[in-house]
């Protein structure tokens, strides 16, 4: 579950939901994307894929670049608010499902889901976070390549979520996958 941080003014009184709200509306301004403040928008975003984890969030921010992550990230900072960074909400341990605070942002990497390159020659690809692991298998078959992490999410779940948590499935201990492709990974 994502950590809680205490909201407070400079005098150390906790900020009222109206102020923080007033603060939210300012995050819209600093970035490309959606940000989503209404309950109906963010429902999705609030509940784990198999309905176990349940939260609340001041809002659901969905960047369209790395620069606007950044900006989202220092945004939170500087406002003492909690970041829930979300992949394809296909976990299982309710990591990516926000606190009943609702205090915090989850920080959907969804719309960040191009393949930018495949290098054949040297058999690389370099792909944002959001992309689904399904697309990344799909453009390495195309190029005559095998992508060969696999898992029964791979048309939801995205890289962003899969490879930091060291998922692999059964392919990649035959093909020493790990040690291969991990050679250069960027925030």
């Amino acid at each position: 579950m994502p950590v809680f941080i205490r909201i407070e003014n400079i005098d150390g009184t906790r900020l009222s939901g109206v102020r923080m709200r007033d603060c939210v509306a300012e995050l819209t301004g600093l970035f490309a994307g959606k940000l989503f403040t209404q309950q109906q928008d963010m429902a999705p975003f609030l509940t784990d894929s198999r309905g176990m984890w349940h939260g609340n969030a001041l809002a659901v921010a969905l960047p369209d670049t790395v620069g606007d992550v950044a900006r989202i990230i220092r945004w939170c900072q500087d406002h003492d608010v909690p970041v829930v960074p979300q992949g394809g909400n296909t976990g299982l341990s309710g990591a990516a499902t926000p606190d009943k605070t609702g205090r915090s942002i989850v920080l959907s990497l969804v719309r960040l889901n191009c393949i930018r390159g495949i290098d054949k020659f040297n058999d690389t690809m370099v792909v944002e976070a959001g992309c689904l692991l399904q697309n990344i298998q799909d453009a390495a078959r195309a190029a005559d390549r095998l992508f060969p992490l696999s898992l029964a999410a791979e048309g939801s779940c995205t890289i962003g979520g899969t490879w930091p948590r060291m998922q692999a499935g059964p392919r990649c201990c035959a093909t020493a996958m790990r040690a291969i492709c991990a050679s250069d990974w960027k925030w």
